[in-house]
C-alpha cells in the first residue's frame, strides 16, 4: 500500500512530528511515525553541501570580455588528426529549400532538426550519407554543450618540477624506440614551450573526456579598476591558447603546454578562466568518411544535397553490407547445412562456433554482413580470432582489418592472435605456430594513446615513432610497410588513418568487428569505405550489453545508439536470431531450465525485435514464419524445448549468414536465470563445469550455501564529490572491504586476491573501495568501472550500486551514468561472475528499476538476501509464505531492537522511538 501525503507550507521552518495511523476494520491498526522537514527549496539547493562551487558572475562575465593580446602556443609534436571545417554544413540546402544564404549555428541546427521532423520514412538506403551526417553534426553540438559545463573559472597553473616523473618512463616492449626519448626534458616539450599542470576536478568520471592535442582556452582575470564581486566588469583581457600534453586522470590533472611570452608576471602567478574545446578527432573522422565514401576512385565527393541524397550511387558494393535484400544472398541448393575440413587451431570450439567460423572462411552467403550474435560468456571474441586465423590459413591473399570500439576490446585481440602471428619488424617476438609464422599483425593505435595505457604482452605488435624533434608517440608504419601486415587492430575511429594514408580500396579482404553492438554505425563507417567490392563485413556482439555513448537526446531519439550490428539483426533475412535459409532437418537446441519455468517480463528491445521480425516474415511469406517460429520449438511444462521437425520454407532457401551462440561457459547456472529471462528469451544455456563455477558455494557469509548469489541490503547516503560530477556511498564501499576480507580468509575456500573483482559505476566509489582495501591489503583486488568489465570475468564479482537516494535520478538519465534504469550496464554487472556474485546496495531504491526488482526477488526467494531489511513488495511476493500480519510483526520486532540497541541516528533530531510509541 502506497500513501501519499501532502503538506500545506509552514510558516515556521523546523521538523514536524505527525502520526499516520491506518485502521482496519476496527480489527488491528498499523502506526507510522512522520518526519517531516520545513524549509525554503531555494536556500536549501542553495546550501546543499553537493552542489558546485558557487561562481561569481565578475569572474563569469571575464569570458565576454575583449582580447587585448593573444598568445597561441604551437601545436603539439604528434601527428593529431586535422581540424574538419564543417561550417558549409549550415549552408546545405534543404529539400524544398532553395537558399544558401550563410545560417547561424543556431538557424542550422534548428532546421537540421526540422528535417528529422518532416522526414517520415527514417533511415534508406537513398538517405543514407546525409541521414548520419546530420545526426552526428547534432551529436557534436550537444557536446560542445556539455563541454561548457566543464569550464574553470579562477584557475590556477602550477610548475612542474625538471625532476618530475615522465610519462614517457614506460616504455619496455615498444620496437624501435631510441634512447632519445628517455633523456627528453619533461618540464619542456619538444618546442621548448612550457608545461603547467592544471587540476581538472571531474577528470576521473571522464567529464570533460580530454585526450592528447586537446585545444586549452585560458583567459586571464584581470580587470581595469576594481569593482564589485556582483558587477560586470570593463577592460580587456589577455588570452592563451595552449594544448593538452599529458592527462593524468588518477591525480585528476592535465598537463598542458602553454605559450611563451615575456612578461613581468610569470603565468603560474596569474589566475585564469579556463574552457575546453571539443576534440576534432571525436566527430570529424565519422564526418570525413561520410562526406568522402570514394576517395580512392578520385572523385572526392562534395557536400552538395544534388550529391548527397544520390545514396549509394557512389558506392554501390556498400549497399549490400548496409542494407543486404533478398537479391544479395546466395541460394542454398541443398537446403542444409554442411561444415568444410577445417583443421582448427583451438579444437575446444562447440558445434555452433565451428559452424560460424566455417561460413566466414567459406563466404558462401553472399556480399552481405555475417553476424555472430551472442550473450555473456559465449565465447564470441575466440570465435572471432579462429575464424581470423583460417581465414588467413585458408584464403590466399587474405588481409584482414579487425576492429572494435574501444581499446580494451582491440587488445583483448591482439593478446589471443599473438602466439600465432608475427610482430612488428625489429620487436624481438616469435610466433609459436609453424603453420602461422608467416603472418604479421600490426595493432595501430592512435597517437593520443599514452604508452602506459598498452598492455607490456602487447607492445610488440605497436608502431612507434619517434625522434630528436617529436615526443615519442603512435604513429602508422609507412604505406609500403603497412602492405607487408595481413592482420591490423585498431579501434573503429583509429582505422579512419588508413584512409588518410590511402590505403586502396579492396586492399583488406576481410572486416571483422568485434563488440559490434557498442559501436555507433557511423563509427565504422571510415573501416566499411575500405573494403573493395567482394570484402566480407563480419559484425560479432550482443547488442543487449554496453552500447553506443550518445549525448543528445535528440540523437538517441532517431537511433544514433543503435549500432549495425542491431539495424541489420532487425532486417528480414536475419529474423531477429533465425535467418530465413536457417532450417537444418532438426533444431539443435536443448535449452537448460534457466527460468524457463518462472519468467520475469522480457526486455522490450528483445520482444520487439523478434515480433517485428516475425510479423514481417508473415507479410512476407507464411511459410517462412510457420517454418521459424517452428523452429523455437514448444515450451513444455518441465521448462525444456522439444526439438521438432522444422517445416521446410516456401520456395528458395538461402544459405545461413547468422549464428546464435547460446551456451555459456563462464557462470554458474543460478546467475544465468535472470539474464537469461531478461534479455535472451530463456534460451542461454549453463555449460561451465562445477571445477570453474563451484568454488563459491559453502562461504559462511552465504545465507543460502547452496546458492552462490549474496545480495547484501545496505542503507548508506551516496553523496557528491563536489565539482567531481561523481558519487560515493562510504557504507557501502566499507561493507564491501569487510566482505573481500571475510571471503579471501575463509579457510574453507581457495581464492586468491586476484580471483576477486568489484565493481562500481563511479570512478570516486571505485577510488574509494581501493583505498579501503588497501588498508585491509588487498591492494591486489581488481576493482574497476562497468565499463572496463565488458568482456572481462573473474572467479569472484562485488557490485556496489551506490545510489541509495531518489534525489539523484535525474542526473544518471541526462549523463548516462550509474546502473540503475539502465538494462545494458545492469546485464553486463550481473554476469560478469563464475563462481560468486556479491551485491552490495540499497533495496529500497533498487526495487524501483524493474530489473533490479526481479533480481532482488529472485535472490530472495532462494534465501539469499541479507543485511538491512528487505521492503514489503520483496517479502510479500507469490512465492514467500508470508502475510501482512507477519510482516507487520517483523517490523515492529525491528524497531523494538532498534529502541533496546539505543538511538539512531536521526534519534537526536526527533527525540529517537519511545517504547511506548512502539505499540504492539
Amino acid at each position: 500500500v502506497r500513501v501519499l501525503v501532502r503538506a500545506t507550507p509552514a510558516a515556521v521552518v523546523g521538523f514536524r512530528k505527525q502520526w499516520l495511523l491506518a485502521v482496519f476494520e476496527g480489527q488491528f491498526l498499523i502506526g507510522r511515525k512522520l518526519l517531516l522537514t520545513v524549509v525554503d527549496a531555494k536556500d536549501e539547493e542553495a546550501l546543499n553541501p553537493n552542489a558546485s562551487a558557487f561562481v561569481p558572475l565578475a569572474v563569469r562575465a571575464v569570458n565576454d570580455l575583449p582580447v587585448a593580446r593573444h598568445f597561441v602556443a604551437a601545436a603539439p609534436g604528434m601527428p593529431t588528426y586535422p581540424a574538419d571545417p564543417l561550417d558549409c554544413l549550415a549552408r546545405l540546402p534543404m529539400p524544398g529549400c532553395e537558399t544558401q544564404s550563410p545560417l547561424t549555428h543556431a538557424q542550422a541546427l534548428a532546421r537540421r532538426r526540422g528535417y528529422f521532423r518532416n522526414a517520415r520514412s527514417g533511415l534508406t538506403a537513398r538517405n543514407y550519407w546525409e541521414y548520419w551526417l546530420w545526426l552526428v553534426e547534432i551529436e557534436e553540438t550537444r557536446m560542445r554543450f556539455d563541454f561548457a559545463m566543464y569550464n574553470l573559472y579562477d584557475a590556477t597553473l602550477r610548475s612542474i618540477p625538471a625532476g618530475m616523473s615522465r610519462p614517457f618512463n614506460d616504455l619496455v616492449g615498444f620496437p624501435r624506440l631510441p634512447e632519445i626519448a628517455g633523456q627528453m626534458r619533461w618540464h619542456f616539450d619538444v618546442t621548448g614551450q612550457p608545461l603547467v599542470a592544471l587540476d581538472v576536478p571531474g577528470l576521473l568520471e571522464s567529464r570533460p573526456p580530454l585526450m592528447y592535442g586537446d585545444e586549452v582556452v585560458m583567459r586571464t582575470v584581470v580587470v581595469e579598476k576594481k569593482q564589485p564581486t556582483s558587477q560586470v566588469p570593463t577592460g580587456r583581457v589577455d588570452l592563451f591558447v595552449g594544448f593538452v600534453y599529458h592527462v593524468d586522470r588518477r591525480n585528476t590533472q592535465v598537463f598542458v603546454s602553454v605559450p611563451n611570452y615575456r612578461a613581468d608576471v610569470p603565468i603560474t602567478s596569474r589566475k585564469f578562466n579556463v574552457q575546453f574545446r571539443v576534440c576534432a578527432s571525436i566527430m570529424g573522422e565519422m564526418k570525413r568518411a561520410l562526406m568522402q565514401p570514394d576517395y580512392e576512385s578520385g572523385r572526392q565527393v562534395s557536400i552538395a544535397a544534388e550529391q548527397m541524397v544520390q545514396g549509394f550511387r557512389w558506392v554501390p558494393h556498400l549497399r549490400s553490407l548496409l542494407f543486404p535484400s533478398t537479391q544479395d544472398f546466395l541460394v542454398n541448393a541443398r537446403g542444409t547445412i554442411t561444415l568444410s575440413e577445417l583443421a582448427f587451431v583451438d579444437n575446444q570450439l562447440n558445434f555452433e562456433q565451428r559452424q560460424a567460423v566455417d561460413q566466414i572462411v567459406r563466404s558462401a552467403y553472399g556480399h552481405v554482413p555475417y553476424v555472430l550474435w551472442g550473450p555473456p560468456g559465449t565465447g564470441k571474441t575466440k570465435t572471432v580470432c579462429e575464424a581470423i586465423l583460417q581465414v588467413l590459413l585458408g584464403c590466399r591473399g587474405a588481409r584482414v582489418l579487425c576492429v572494435a570500439p574501444s581499446n580494451a576490446a582491440a587488445d583483448v585481440i591482439v593478446k589471443r592472435l599473438g602466439p600465432f602471428v608475427q610482430a612488428v619488424r625489429g620487436a624481438g617476438a616469435a610466433a609459436t605456430s609453424d603453420c602461422l609464422n608467416t603472418f604479421r599483425m600490426l595493432r595501430l593505435n592512435a597517437p593520443q594513446r599514452t604508452f602506459a595505457e598498452v598492455p607490456r604482452d602487447i607492445r610488440g605488435f605497436c608502431s612507434v615513432e619517434s625522434s630528436m624533434m617529436t615526443t615519442p608517440h603512435f604513429a602508422p608504419p609507412p604505406l609500403h610497410e603497412l602492405h607487408q601486415y595481413h592482420v591490423v587492430v585498431s579501434t573503429c575511429l583509429t582505422a579512419s588513418a588508413l584512409r588518410r594514408m590511402k590505403v586502396p580500396v579492396g586492399h583488406f579482404t576481410h572486416l571483422f568487428v568485434d563488440e559490434a553492438g557498442q559501436a555507433m554505425e557511423p563509427e565504422l563507417i571510415p573501416a566499411i569505405t575500405l573494403l573493395g567490392e567482394r570484402g566480407q563485413l563480419i559484425l560479432s556482439g550482443d547488442h543487449q550489453q554496453l552500447g553506443p555513448a550518445v549525448r543528445s537526446p535528440f540523437a538517441r531519439k532517431h537511433n544514433l545508439l543503435l549500432s549495425l550490428q542491431e539495424r541489420i539483426m532487425h532486417r528480414r533475412n536475419y529474423l531477429g536470431g533465425q535467418p530465413v535459409g536457417e532450417a537444418p532437418a532438426r533444431v539443435r537446441r536443448t535449452w537448460g531450465n534457466n527460468g524457463a519455468s518462472q519468467t520475469p517480463a522480457f526486455s522490450s528491445n528483445t520482444v520487439s525485435l523478434a515480433a517485428g521480425a516475425e510479423e514481417d516474415e508473415s507479410r512476407a511469406a507464411p511459410g517462412r514464419a510457420r517454418s521459424a517460429r517452428a523452429a523455437r520449438g514448444r515450451q513444455t511444462d518441465g521448462g525444456e524445448a522439444e526439438e521438432e521437425e522444422a517445416e521446410e520454407p516456401d520456395g528458395v532457401v538461402f544459405q545461413q549468414c547468422f549464428t546464435a551462440l547460446v551456451n555459456n561457459y563462464r557462470s554458474h547456472e543460478a546467475m544465468l536465470t535472470i539474464p537469461a529471462s531478461l534479455f535472451y528469451r530463456s534460451e542461454l544455456t549453463a555449460r561451465a563445469g562445477t571445477d570453474r563455477t563451484g568454488g563459491g558455494l559453502g562461504w559462511r557469509r552465504l545465507p543460502n550455501p547452496a546458492f552462490p548469489i549474496l545480495f547484501f541490503g545496505v542503507e548508506g547516503d551516496d553523496l557528491r564529490d563536489g565539482d567531481h560530477h561523481s558519487f560515493f556511498n562510504n557504507c557501502e564501499a566499507s561493507a564491501v572491504s569487510t566482505l573481500v576480507h571475510d571471503l579471501i580468509n575463509d579457510p574453507a575456500l581457495d581464492f586468491a586476491v586476484t580471483d576477486v573483482g568489484v565493481i562500481a559505476p563511479y570512478r570516486i566509489q571505485v577510488r574509494n573501495i581501493r583505498s579501503v582495501l588497501r588498508r585491509r591489503t588487498l591492494g591486489a583486488v581488481d576493482v574497476g568501472a562497468v565499463e572496463d568489465y565488458q568482456g572481462q570475468e573473474r572467479p569472484v564479482i562485488f557490485i556496489s550500486a551506490v545510489r541509495s537516494s531518489s534525489r539523484w535520478m535525474k542526473h544518471d538519465e541526462e549523463h548516462g551514468s550509474g546502473i540503475l534504469f539502465n538494462p545494458k550496464l545492469f546485464n553486463v554487472a550481473i554476469t560478469r561472475a563464475q563462481a560468486l556474485l556479491v551485491v552490495v546496495g540499497n533495496p529500497h531504491l533498487l526495487v524501483r528499476d524493474p530489473n533490479w526488482s526481479v533480481f532482488i526477488k529472485y535472490v530472495h526467494r532462494h534465501g539469499g538476501c541479507a543485511g538491512c531489511a528487505m521492503p514489503d513488495e520483496v517479502l510479500l511476493q507469490g512465492d514467500v509464505d508470508l502475510t501482512q500480519q507477519e510482516v507487520h510483526s517483523r517490523r515492529v520486532k525491528e524497531m523494538r531492537d532498534a529502541v533496546t540497541a539505543g538511538p539512531s541516528l536521526g534519534a537526536k533530531a526527533d527525540g529517537g522511538w519511545n517504547a511506548e510509541d512502539v505499540g504492539s
